[in-house]
């Protein structure tokens, strides 16, 4: 019974992971920074340590302080970084054509 439970949970891990790297793959496709491939690499090397992190017994406060904290500024300094780096004019997505795409489709 436990081993079909360990199992699924690190299937939907996998899973997680897998999902969210085909998103990153797909948009930052659109950068012309590094290679996105890259940057499913390192998303995944990111999560698979954090996840590794989190299974050592050690005291979990610690912890969540420090992932809490450095994930935070890890996002405040992306976030600055890709305001100056993509251009607004360029983008060719607004609230409307998206909502139209959506409704169009259903």
């Amino acid at each position: 019974m436990w081993g079909i439970f360990l199992f699924m949970k690190k299937l939907f891990i996998f899973l997680y992971i897998f999902i969210n790297v085909i998103f990153i793959i797909k948009y930052t496709s659109r950068l012309n920074i590094l290679s996105p491939y890259l940057f499913g690499i390192l998303y995944s090397f990111v999560v698979v340590f954090f996840l590794f992190l989190y299974s050592f017994p050690l005291k979990k406060e610690k912890i969540y302080y420090f992932i809490f904290y450095f994930l935070s500024v890890l996002f405040f300094a992306l976030t600055i970084y890709i305001n100056y780096k993509v251009d607004p004019y360029k983008l060719n997505v607004d609230r409307w054509s998206a909502m139209e795409v959506g409704i169009k489709s259903l």
